[in-house]
Order: C-alpha cells, then sequence, then structure tokens
C-alpha cells in the first residue's frame, strides 16, 4: 500500500518597508516626527517667535511615494520668519 503525502507549502510575499529618511530642512524650526513609515506623519514647528511666511507655526508633512521615490512631502517653505510684533505706543506720564 502506498501512502501519498500531501505539503502545504505557504510563502510570505513580503515588500521592501517604504522609509522616509531626512525630513526637510526648514531654518528656525524643529521636526517631531511619529514615525518614519510610508504614509506617517510629522510636524515642523517654528521656533518661538518664528512663524511661517503664510503665518502658520505648524506644518504637517507626510511620508510619501513619488517618482523620485519615497519622501516626505513638501512644506512648501524652507524658512520661519521672525514674527512681525505689533508695535506699542510709548507714553511718559508726568
Amino acid at each position: 500500500m502506498q501512502t501519498l503525502f500531501y505539503y502545504h507549502l505557504y510563502f510570505c510575499l513580503c515588500s521592501t518597508a517604504k522609509v522616509c529618511l531626512e525630513t526637510p530642512e526648514v531654518a528656525f524650526a524643529t521636526t517631531n516626527i511619529t514615525s518614519r513609515f510610508y504614509q506617517k506623519e510629522a510636524t515642523i514647528e517654528c521656533q518661538v517667535g518664528y512663524e511661517f511666511p503664510d503665518g502658520d507655526e505648524f506644518k504637517t508633512i507626510i511620508c510619501d511615494v513619488s517618482n523620485t521615490g519615497v519622501n516626505w512631502t513638501d512644506p512648501g517653505y524652507d524658512t520661519c520668519q521672525c514674527k512681525c510684533i505689533e508695535s506699542v505706543e510709548w507714553s511718559v506720564i508726568e
């Protein structure tokens, strides 16, 4: 009597992890990264007393895939600028 053995082979198909490396450099700002993996976010925050040219203090960027590979999305600006301080009128009380 002949015994037949059946083998079930399971293969795990792995793909290369999509990971963003360096975040865009923004002057006068710090970057907080929760994860460098695909579709995760990072927040760029201007230092105290600075803002982006559009008035925002924060920009969110996303790890995304483009025709150049896996990169962070462009925050739109490469620097935070000094905030304008409203003029203050001083008066002397005599």
